[in-house]
């Protein structure tokens, strides 16, 4: 494909936006595109390791006879749930006002000001899970998500925390490292969707989408762990040459794209 393209760009004249264009996407690393199925979900609880025995507590109170039968760990290999098909990434939202009384401004453009930042609640994760012979849903997730019905989220602080510490999205390059994810902080659900069954026999694999609220979220590397641009107080950059771990040999990033350079850069996160 890349010879293609060289091919192309020879034929093109110099300031072509085609040529521009088709010799940024074949020879630019921050121009090659993405595969979309690279990417890992792991649920990690560690700081709070009696999440399932806390689910189970909360639901004999209220005579409920669900239990917890499995943990996310079950299903997880090399850091990834495996009966995760399909993750629904939050969107990121503010809300604005025209301030001032409802009058005729005389063709003036209204001043506006920021109400507020979407809250939690509507900032959700999604995920749909394939239904397997374990059912990851029917014996961890709807247990979760009725014990969070009966005892909400009173028992954080107490030992009978009903979050799960983070969840982590990891999205790959087509050379298995880790270009970019999120880490979201303090996991519950908020809705496990039903479904149908029939005797279509046609029909495709069942999946089942379960919600997650969060308390907030973050990306994954944590940018702060790059050595970052310095800035003067004027806002012009100093000139440093910012250089995320990235594990590509022989570039770094800088605002106007990378630079080829002799020099390694630390090892991927992963």
């Amino acid at each position: 494909m890349a010879n293609i393209f060289r091919s192309l760009i020879e034929i093109l004249t110099p300031n072509d936006p085609t040529a521009d264009f088709l010799d940024g996407y074949s020879k630019e690393r921050q121009y090659f595109l993405s595969l979309p199925f690279l990417w890992k979900i792991e649920f990690i609880y560690n700081g709070n390791p009696n999440l399932w025995l806390n689910i189970d507590e909360a639901l004999d109170k209220a005579g409920e006879r669900w239990r917890v039968q499995s943990v996310p760990e079950a299903f997880t290999k090399n850091g990834n749930v495996l009966v995760a098909r399909e993750i629904g990434v939050p969107n990121e939202n503010t809300q604005f006002l025209a301030p001032g009384a409802d009058i005729n401004k005389g063709g003036y453009l209204p001043g506006y000001g920021v109400n507020q930042r979407t809250n939690f609640l509507e900032r959700n994760l999604t995920v749909n899970f394939f239904e397997t012979n374990g059912d990851i849903e029917h014996t961890f997730f709807r247990p979760w998500m009725i014990a969070v019905g009966i005892d909400g989220l009173i028992g954080r602080g107490l030992g009978r925390s009903l979050l799960c510490d983070s969840v982590i999205l990891r999205q790959y390059d087509n050379l298995g490292r880790v270009r970019k994810g999120y880490q979201f902080d303090e996991v519950f659900p908020t809705n496990v969707e039903g479904y149908t069954l029939n005797y279509d026999g046609g029909s495709e694999f069942t999946e089942k989408t379960v919600t997650f609220a969060f308390k907030n979220y973050r990306p994954f590397p944590d940018p702060r762990r790059y050595t970052g641009l310095r800035r003067r107080r004027s806002g012009r950059s100093s000139g440093r040459v910012f250089r995320p771990r990235t594990g590509e040999v022989g570039h770094k990033w800088h605002p106007r794209g990378f630079i080829k350079s002799p020099r390694r850069t630390p090892r991927s996160f992963d």
